[in-house]
């Protein structure tokens, strides 16, 4: 189940970064979301000065090294941006890339039940250099809305910042249900600091933006 998952939206995957003169710096997931070379992710996780670059997923079930000592960059453009349901779009801007995404990629979170299986792709660690695609299971535990009206799955699946933008998939339908945006931090950015760890944020409540919110993006921007 969670293998043909994997193997469907694996390759789709990618690590975002922020290239700077002489070397990129990580900056979280994404994954294509449509054929015109269009990536989902995070809105928080992306400046809109910055030179953002995908870095293309590894071979599947390889050993692979845990950093990358060199990469292929494929730039891309900042194209959709909705920082209050912190969704964006980026378009990759050489257009001789082949992108081809899965057919009928994207479910619907109406219908969502509470208690569904789901797994997340992405780069946890990333900027430690740990550069390793991970896949990761849960369930869905609510369905919940911010102050700001912003509709969110929460799930209990542990994520780190690195999965910040990779897809939330439906584990039944093989489809993406969402785009994981970050971890509850009951602390809220404060808490007791043991050297580099800070208690009380290992939480297993976590986040992911409505795929919905995506696709909102993916065609304002075909309208365009």
């Amino acid at each position: 189940m969670y293998r043909n998952l994997y193997k469907q939206h694996s390759q789709g995957v990618v690590m975002l970064a922020k290239q700077l003169e002489n070397t990129v710096e990580f900056l979280g997931t994404g994954f294509l979301a449509h054929d015109k070379g269009y990536i989902l992710t995070c809105s928080h996780i992306i400046n809109q000065t910055d030179l953002i670059v995908a870095l293309l997923p590894p071979s599947l079930n390889t050993f692979n090294p845990m950093t990358l000592s060199r990469v292929n960059l494929i730039p891309l453009t900042l194209v959709q941006n909705n920082p209050i349901n912190d969704v964006a779009l980026l378009k990759i801007n050489n257009p001789d890339i082949g992108v081809k995404v899965p057919q009928n990629l994207f479910g619907e979170t109406t219908t969502l039940e509470c208690g569904s299986n789901i797994a997340t792709i992405g780069f946890p660690f990333g900027y430690e250099s740990l550069h390793l695609q991970s896949i990761n299971q849960g369930i869905v535990s609510a369905k919940t809305v911010t102050a700001n009206g912003v509709k969110l799955i929460q799930f209990d699946s542990m994520i780190h910042e690195g999965n910040s933008g990779g897809p939330l998939l439906d584990v039944q339908t093989g489809k993406v249900i969402g785009i994981v945006t970050n971890r509850f931090n009951p602390t809220k950015g404060g808490g007791i600091m043991i050297g580099n760890h800070q208690l009380g944020v290992e939480t297993n409540i976590s986040y992911a933006a409505i795929i919905e919110y995506g696709i909102e993006l993916i065609e304002n921007e075909l309208k365009s």
